[in-house]
Parts: C-alpha cells; structure tokens; sequence
C-alpha cells in the first residue's frame, strides 16, 4: 500500500514530496486532470506506472476514490 495525497487541475504532472500525516507516509502528486468521472484517478494510474515502470493493470486506487487522500495498491 501507498498512501497518496493528491492535488488535481495542476500545469503538470509530479511526485512533488514525502509527507508525514499522523504517523503515516504520503507520496504528495500534482495531477493535471480534474476530479472529474475518475478522470484524475486514471492519470494517477497512468502517471505513476509511467515513473515507476510497472504495468497499469499492476496498479489500483484501493480507496479514496472520490477523496484527495488516496490509498494506491500494487497487484501481481
């Protein structure tokens, strides 16, 4: 699992930070899409497959969907 906060309708896609939010890590990412229809949920899909060189299909929102804290989780 990795915990993600997310804020949406940026220039550009980023993974800007680490935060530490009571007691747990989260990957700060910059997304250009609007939280709109999953939109943004599927750039950050695309996005972080792209940077981390995995599959998309390797990789789901676990939970947050609607919110900007997000959990992201890999699968075999």
């Amino acid at each position: 699992k990795i915990f993600l906060k997310i804020r949406e309708g940026l220039r550009r896609n980023a993974i800007n930070e680490e935060l530490k939010i009571l007691q747990k890590k989260y990957l700060k990412i910059s997304i250009m899409a609007v939280p709109e229809k999953g939109k943004a949920n599927k750039m950050i899909i695309d996005f972080l497959a792209k940077e981390w060189g995995v599959a998309k299909k390797n990789l789901e929102i676990g939970a947050g969907k609607t919110s900007q804290y997000k959990v992201l989780v890999y699968i075999e």
